[in-house]
């Protein structure tokens, strides 16, 4: 049973009809909706993407201090080069 696709025809109807809602019931109607499209992350799913993302992060921890400390000796040594782009993007 596709909950969401049912509480957004309900909608439809409350409001073709012009019929009164109470707040209480859109908000549950809002609440189960969001149960609805969040109900599709299951725990593990959600464990392994943070596990992921966890990883990801404590990678780039590791590696930004020697990439300051190269960007620096670079610059002791007057090897660090900049460029810029001066071209303005055409994507909006």
């Amino acid at each position: 049973m596709n909950v969401r696709k049912i509480l957004g025809d309900v909608l439809q109807l409350i409001h073709k009809f012009n019929v009164g809602i109470l707040h209480d019931f859109l908000s549950l109607i809002k609440a189960m909706g969001t149960i609805e499209t969040t109900g599709r992350y299951t725990p593990k799913y959600l464990a392994d993407e943070s596990l992921l993302l966890g990883e990801d992060l404590s990678q780039r921890a590791r590696e930004t201090p020697e990439q300051h400390l190269e960007i620096l000796r670079d610059m002791r040594n007057g090897k660090l080069k900049l460029n810029f782009n001066t071209q303005t993007s055409s994507v909006p």
